[in-house]
């Protein structure tokens, strides 16, 4: 490996670890609990390639993601009919709704963001004990500052001190 790749990984190292830490415990000062979703949203935008034109489909996608936790939860608990079949129909549904959205207005949604997102939410609402509450803000929060504060961040910071 080249001095100038192994200095590249080094910093970048520090960043990902400098960066979301901080926000985690700017999180935790403020009472949000979600602080480690930023670290996987981040994750989806670096996947993406980094492609700062791209940010904003992303972001509507987790945010979308969210929402459909939040209809899929509150759908559990509203419909009168069996569980099983229910939670089959809810996730059969927006499933299909949410690929069909993903699909049709790609230039604005992206639909790995949109799955991670529901993941995400149904992952803190159905946790045991939890209650809806303000999460999806916190979510949404989360969310927002994975893509910008760390990925995006990151990635120019990255860069700029490359350059230097």
């Amino acid at each position: 490996m080249k001095k100038k790749e192994v200095l590249s990984i080094i910093v970048l190292g520090f960043l990902i670890g400098f960066l979301p830490t901080v926000w985690s415990l700017l999180a935790d000062n403020f009472g949000i609990k979600t602080a480690t979703v930023a670290l996987i949203c981040a994750g989806i935008y670096a996947t993406n390639g980094n492609d700062l034109k791209s940010a904003p489909k992303i972001l509507l996608g987790f945010f979308l993601g969210d929402l459909w936790s939040v209809i899929t939860v509150c759908s559990m608990s509203g419909l009168p009919i069996s569980s099983p079949l229910k939670n089959f129909l809810i996730f059969v549904v927006l499933g299909i709704v949410g690929v069909m959205l993903c699909t049709i207005f790609s230039k604005v949604l992206f639909l790995p963001a949109l799955l991670v997102g529901w993941a995400i939410g149904l992952t803190y609402y159905g946790a045991p004990g939890s209650e809806m509450g303000t999460l999806p803000f916190q979510i949404a929060l989360a969310m927002a500052v994975g893509v910008v504060y760390v990925g995006i961040g990151v990635d120019f910071l990255h860069k700029l001190i490359i350059r230097k």
